[in-house]
């Protein structure tokens, strides 16, 4: 019998840092819920993120291009990596995936 499990990842890290996301053991991340550079509103432990004005349109794109089919992942938090969605405004970057 083969049951489909999966299980919703999630980090958070401020503007300089680095998302680490590791799915468990014999998984890999399916798809990005969410992924929000810039001032997102929520958190992971609140299971409330939501993006805001804020945000990199570039985020979610990228965050795939670098996590997805793989069992982990590391995406640098910067301008460099998603662009300034909001010039002189400190950002954080949140992102939630699925791994199955």
């Amino acid at each position: 019998m083969w049951i489909n499990a999966s299980e919703t990842i999630c980090s958070e890290v401020p503007e300089g840092g680095t998302v680490n996301l590791t799915c468990p053991v014999g998984m890999v991340m399916q798809s990005i819920e969410l992924s929000s550079y810039g001032t997102h509103t929520g958190t992971c432990t609140g299971d409330d993120l939501a993006q805001s004005s804020c945000h990199s349109t570039e985020s979610q794109g990228d965050v795939e291009a670098l996590c997805l089919g793989n069992n982990s992942c590391r995406v640098p938090a910067t301008n460099t990596q998603f662009g300034d969605p909001c010039g002189g405004t400190f950002k954080r970057l949140a992102v939630q995936a699925v791994c199955q």
